[in-house]
C-alpha cells in the first residue's frame, strides 16, 4: 500500500468511528432518559398506591366512637376526633412530644409544638424539609388509622380504671398486648372543648375482663393527665397491636433527594423514620367536604389559603366546632409531581424546553395552584399524578 492509500484509509475509518461514537452517544442519552422517566412513573404509581391505601383505611376504628346523630353536648358520650393524643412509650412522653418532629417533618405547626389531635386526615401546607419549585415546601399529610382489623366498635367501660384493671362490658375481640385508645366526651359544663384520649396497653397475660393494662404502651399517667379519669362514660376502641399489626399514625411528606418519606407519630415501628418512594419532588393535597351532611363531597377547600375551619390550626385547637369540620372531612385530592433524576441536555435556541414554563395542579376541582418553573428546572422532565382518594371511614362518622 502507498503512503497515499494509508491515509485515505485512516481518514475513512476515523470517519466510520466519528459516527458510530455519534450515534452509541445519542443512543446512550435516549436510553438514560427513557430509564430516568421509566423509574420516575414506576415511584410515582407506588407511591400513589400507598397513599391510596393509608387514606383509604384512615379513621379505621375510631370513627364509630362519637355522639349519636342530632346529639346535643349535654349528651356525655364518648367521642374521638379531635382529641389531644396521649402516648408514652417504656416511660417516656411521646405525644404530646416536648419537641418538633424530626427532619423531614421538623416545620409541622398544629398550633401546639409537638401536640397532636385525633382525625382520620389532616393536610399540613407547606410543611416538609424538602423544597420544590421556587424553594415552597411540599404538604405533609397526617394520616391516623387503627389496624385492628374486626371488632373495631368500641368497647363501653363498666367503671373507672382502678390501678391496672380496665372494666368493660364485654371484652370480646381483646387479643393480649393489643393498643386500645381511650375517649370520652366532656361534661356539658365545658361542651366546647374535647377531651384528651389516651393509648393504653392490654397485658400479655389477658384472658378475661377486667382487662389488665401492662407493658410499654401502658403508663399510668401521661402529660400530667391520669388514666383513672376514664369510667363508664368512656370507651376503649381498640387499634391493633404494636409489633404484630401496629396502626398507622404516620406523617409522610417529601425530605431531601426527593424522596417520600412516613414517621410512624406512635413510634411502634423501628425505626420510626422510613422512606417510601424516591423521584417525588412535590406533594400537594385539598381537602374534600361534606358541607351539607348528605355524604357526599360538594366542595373542595385549599388547605394552604384557607385561615377558617379548614386551616390545620383550627382543625387542631380542640373544641367541638374543630370536631365536626373534621368529621366533614370525606376525602382528598393528592397531586405527585415526580422529576427525573438526570438533567437534559440544552435545547437549541429553535427548540422548546423539555417541560412546559408552568404546571398547573387541582385544575379539575377549581382550587388552580400553578408552578413556576425556571430554564434550568425546566431541563428535568416532569409527571404530575393527580387522585382523589376517598376518606371511607369517614362516611361512617356520625352527625354533629
Amino acid at each position: 500500500m502507498s503512503l497515499i492509500e494509508l491515509m485515505i484509509a485512516l481518514l475513512i475509518a476515523s470517519l466510520v468511528t466519528l459516527a458510530i461514537f455519534a450515534v452509541m452517544s445519542s443512543f446512550e442519552g435516549r436510553k438514560r432518559t427513557t430509564t430516568s422517566v421509566n423509574d420516575a412513573n414506576q415511584a410515582g404509581n407506588y407511591a400513589l398506591h400507598l397513599l391510596d391505601k393509608l387514606v383509604r383505611s384512615a379513621g379505621s376504628g375510631y370513627v364509630q366512637a362519637g355522639p349519636p346523630p342530632n346529639a346535643d353536648h349535654t349528651d356525655r358520650v364518648a367521642i374521638a376526633f379531635g382529641c389531644r393524643l396521649l402516648v408514652a412509650n417504656g416511660g417516656t412522653t411521646v405525644l404530646p412530644g416536648g419537641s418538633a418532629l424530626p427532619v423531614p417533618f421538623e416545620n409541622v405547626n398544629t398550633g401546639t409544638v409537638g401536640s397532636l389531635r385525633l382525625a382520620p386526615v389532616i393536610v399540613a401546607p407547606s410543611q416538609s424539609h424538602g423544597t420544590g419549585f421556587n424553594g415552597e415546601r411540599s404538604d405533609v399529610l397526617l394520616v391516623m388509622a387503627g389496624a385492628a382489623g374486626f371488632g373495631e366498635v368500641p368497647l363501653t367501660l363498666s367503671g373507672p380504671i382502678v390501678a391496672n384493671n380496665m372494666p368493660v362490658v364485654s371484652a370480646v375481640s381483646i387479643a393480649p398486648g393489643d393498643l386500645v385508645l381511650l375517649a370520652d366526651q366532656p361534661p356539658p359544663s365545658t361542651p366546647t372543648d374535647v377531651e384528651d384520649c389516651m393509648v393504653q396497653q392490654v397485658s400479655s397475660g389477658f384472658t378475661a375482663a377486667p382487662i389488665g393494662l401492662t407493658g410499654a404502651y401502658a403508663p399510668t399517667t401521661v402529660a400530667g393527665v391520669s388514666r383513672s379519669i376514664y369510667d363508664d362514660k368512656s370507651v376503649a376502641i381498640k387499634l391493633g397491636h404494636p409489633t404484630d399489626n401496629p396502626p398507622n399514625f404516620l406523617a409522610i411528606g417529601v425530605g431531601d433527594n426527593a424522596t417520600l418519606m412516613s414517621y410512624d407519630l406512635l413510634q411502634t415501628r423501628s425505626p420510626a423514620l422510613q422512606a417510601m418512594a424516591d423521584n417525588v419532588y412535590e406533594l400537594h393535597a385539598v381537602y374534600g367536604v361534606d358541607s351539607d351532611d348528605d355524604g357526599s363531597v360538594n366542595t373542595w377547600v385549599d388547605p394552604r389559603t384557607n385561615t377558617g375551619a379548614f386551616a390545620v390550626t383550627t382543625l387542631m385547637n380542640g373544641t367541638a366546632v374543630s370536631a365536626e369540620s373534621i368529621a366533614q372531612i370525606k376525602a382528598i385530592r393528592v397531586a405527585l409531581i415526580l422529576r427525573s433524576n438526570l438533567q437534559e441536555k440544552e435545547p437549541a435556541a429553535s427548540e422548546p424546553q423539555f417541560t412546559p414554563a408552568t404546571l398547573t395542579l387541582f385544575q379539575s376541582v377549581g382550587l388552580d395552584r400553578p408552578r413556576n418553573l425556571t430554564t434550568d428546572e425546566r431541563r428535568f422532565r416532569y409527571r404530575v399524578i393527580e387522585a382523589t382518594i376517598p376518606v371511607r371511614n369517614a362516611l361512617l362518622a356520625p352527625s354533629f
